[in-house]
């Protein structure tokens, strides 16, 4: 005959056993966590539902700032250097995101001239962010001593 495991928990013969055991240990790990928890919320200083489980907000580092205010300086500048004939298809296309058709019209060229015009232009800005090539680091990497 075999038990459920509410009948191998009540059993006072089984009071030793490995289930009611692993049971018991489950419900005081909940107890304190949950006491935890409240405990948390109630020191939060602005009353923000945050517990220590939650994970800290990483998006707002100061290095990270300060890093993509770099790279978009150095893209308007990057752009403000270009020939006019090239900055304009960027500036459509890339910034305002008109499309093709859109932005030949605008300029009053062909789509053809349009696209040659904008794949120069990314290829000068390509050249010019080249410093901006492998991501935003604080630390570039050092040549090793030989």
């Amino acid at each position: 005959m075999a038990l459920s495991a509410a009948e191998v928990v009540k059993k006072p013969s089984h009071e030793g056993s490995n289930l009611s055991n692993l049971l018991r240990r489950r419900d005081e790990f909940e107890r304190r966590c949950t006491d935890r928890a409240l405990a948390a919320l109630e020191s939060s200083d602005d009353g923000a539902a945050r517990t220590s489980a939650d994970p800290a907000d990483w998006s707002h580092m100061p290095d990270e700032e300060l890093l993509r205010f770099e790279l978009r300086r150095a893209v308007e500048a990057a752009v403000r250097e270009l020939p006019e004939i090239y900055r304009e298809p960027v500036i459509l296309r890339d910034f305002e995101g008109l499309t093709t058709e859109e932005a030949s019209t605008r300029l009053k060229v062909k789509d053809q001239t349009l696209k040659s015009r904008l794949h120069r232009g990314r290829l000068l800005l390509r050249e010019r962010l080249q410093a901006f090539a492998s991501g935003l680091t604080l630390h570039r990497p050092t040549p090793a001593y030989s």
